[in-house]
């Protein structure tokens, strides 16, 4: 089989992007309000000195959600001491 492939001949089988219903869609993206429960868990997880990171994965949200969300509240997670150089 032969291909024009922006221009240029293509011999062989079709490349997969070229294939129909390959290309995947974009995935939604889900804002979820901030309940009253999850604000509770987030101070508490804070306190108890857990990173951001791991907060966010505990309440199922990403590290920036959680971020935002904890300096509109004024809560701040453990920082992580670094050796200087």
């Amino acid at each position: 089989m032969v291909f024009a492939l922006l221009g240029a001949a293509y011999v062989g089988t079709m490349p997969a992007f070229l294939s129909i219903g390959v290309m995947m869609a974009k995935k939604k993206r889900v804002v979820r309000a901030w309940s009253k429960e999850d604000v509770k868990t987030l101070r508490a997880l804070a306190k108890a000195k857990l990173s951001g990171p791991k907060v966010a994965k505990k309440l199922r949200r990403t590290p920036g959600a959680v971020a935002q969300k904890a300096m509109a509240l004024g809560v701040r997670f453990r920082s992580i001491n670094r050796k200087r150089r």
